[in-house]
């Protein structure tokens, strides 16, 4: 990608969960699997796994719900 494209993804990423859109019943899921993790309620793994087509905002995603909950990120790229 050239600097211009992604000036312009950095310009319109979401800042908050509510400005980006997300079926109800995904973001109940992982909201779901988020507090379970915060308050140790259930048998929950400590990573969530995000996968679809690039660019449909995964990291995005992941950065907000995290941010939101005072998560720490650790990434890893398969590639």
């Amino acid at each position: 990608m050239n600097q211009s494209n992604d000036l312009w993804i950095e310009k319109y990423r979401p800042t908050s969960l509510k400005d980006y859109y997300i079926d109800s019943d995904h973001f109940n899921k992982i909201n779901e699997w988020i507090t379970d993790y915060k308050n140790n309620t259930k048998e929950v793994p400590p990573f969530v796994i995000l996968h679809g087509k690039p660019g449909i905002g995964k990291t995005t995603l992941a950065h907000l719900l995290f941010k939101e909950h005072n998560i720490e990120i650790v990434e890893t790229n398969a590639s």
